[in-house]
């Protein structure tokens, strides 16, 4: 690594950077000893940029300056994405290079904007006819007991249907929410404790057990 630098050849976006701190448009090649040691010396970070063997728990897409003291914790490279939480920010989990599961991203509990729209209306479809149909086998009035209760079997699977109708709408919409409050990644262990996914999952767990 250090033969690689000494002949800049590295994966730093640049090495010649603005230092923190630094007025005007002054720029330095920050010295060997600055280089991966934990502390932001370039505005840019290009000083702790690619470092072997580390994940630096910072939004890349941030300003490093905003660290006023000029310090970043790192972990191991090999706990990025393994899916546990390692960095009080959750950065070693929670960007683009980490894949949740086949629906979540880490920006979005529905990261498909294609099926968030299938959702909606697959639930708003199946709320309707079985509405309708809910309400058409309530006006029947059978005279015998076979028909009396085949009629209440219907309705009771009309009424879990529906139940699942409101499922999928309310999901779509939680997913909208939380994208709006911040990346789902982040919020993921707050959404899956919460009051509202508690009650998601009690709808759903109703609606398929009784169906």
């Amino acid at each position: 690594f250090c033969k690689l630098l000494s002949l800049n050849v590295h994966s730093f976006p640049e090495l010649t950077c603005k230092g923190l701190g630094s007025s005007g448009g002054g720029y330095r090649r920050p010295g060997m000893e600055s280089i991966c040691d934990g502390k932001l010396d370039c505005v840019n970070g290009a000083d702790e940029e690619g470092c072997p063997g580390r994940f630096y728990c910072y939004n890349h897409s941030e300003n490093v300056s905003n660290h006023s003291n000029r310090t970043i914790q790192w972990v191991p490279a090999h706990k990025k994405c393994d899916k546990v939480k390692d960095c009080p920010n959750s950065m070693d989990e929670c960007n683009l290079d980490c894949h949740l599961d086949n629906i979540a991203s880490p920006k979005s509990l529905i990261k498909s904007n294609a099926l968030s729209g299938l959702n909606v209306i697959f639930g708003l479809a199946v709320l309707i006819l079985n509405a309708m149909n809910g309400h058409k086998a309530m006006k029947n009035s059978p005279s015998n007991l076979s028909a009396k209760t085949d009629r209440l079997l219907c309705i009771q699977i009309f009424v879990y249907d529906f139940i699942m109708g409101i499922y999928l709408c309310f999901i779509v919409v939680a997913s909208i929410v939380l994208r709006y409050q911040g990346d789902y990644c982040v919020l993921s262990d707050w959404w899956r404790s919460s009051v509202y996914c508690d009650i998601l999952g009690v709808i759903f767990s109703f609606s398929t057990h009784g169906s």
